[in-house]
């Protein structure tokens, strides 16, 4: 490793729910010529994947839906950590972008990433899920986005988190639990 410049190792949070990391990966998961992008997050207390969502390309929708799914199973975290996307930091100073005025609604810190070895886990993930899911889509014979979305949430991340998650050093939930009755609706949308 001499000459390489590492990036220190930091203590993961003590607890689910502090520190959210979100990231997207186009990829070609059919192995059709198409990419399309997984929106993902995991949890920084376990490497857990939390929730994902595949879209054609690295979008606003695409992070929206992810996040549903992630608040509607475990509750609102409270912090995102993601890299200056223009989906999360406009590029006109001082202007919150759709995704981060969500974020200020639902209570949810936005950090964003300096580098991309800051966020190393998601990226990592990333690879993982990469190197794993062509294989189980051909042996699930998943055919369309629609089935992946829906076989990736609902079964594919348990195998995944199964495999690779650990315990948080705290048992205690950082999550903020919703009421059923809660309305995202009214967050989910654009707002101008």
């Amino acid at each position: 490793f001499k000459g390489k410049n590492s990036h220190p190792l930091r203590e993961p949070s003590p607890r689910r729910g502090i520190l959210i990391m979100i990231d997207g990966t186009p990829h070609d998961w059919f192995e059709n010529g198409k990419k399309f992008s997984l929106h993902l997050a995991i949890d920084d207390a376990t490497g857990e994947i939390l929730a994902g969502w595949f879209m054609p390309t690295e979008c606003l929708e695409g992070y929206c839906y992810m996040l549903k799914i992630l608040i509607q199973k475990f509750g609102i975290p409270e912090n995102i950590y993601s890299d200056k996307h223009t989906i999360f930091k406009s590029p006109v100073g001082g202007k919150l972008t759709q995704f981060v005025r969500m974020c200020d609604e639902l209570g949810i810190n936005m950090i964003f990433a300096e580098t991309a070895e800051a966020k190393g886990k998601v990226e990592k993930k990333n690879d993982t899920i990469q190197g794993r899911l062509i294989n189980d889509i051909k042996c699930y014979q998943i055919k369309t986005y629609t089935e992946l979305n829906r076989f990736f949430n609902e079964k594919y991340i348990d195998y995944l988190n199964h495999k690779f998650a650990y315990e948080p050093k705290e048992n205690e939930s950082a999550f903020e639990l919703i009421n059923n009755d809660f309305d995202l609706s009214h967050i989910f949308c654009i707002k101008e």
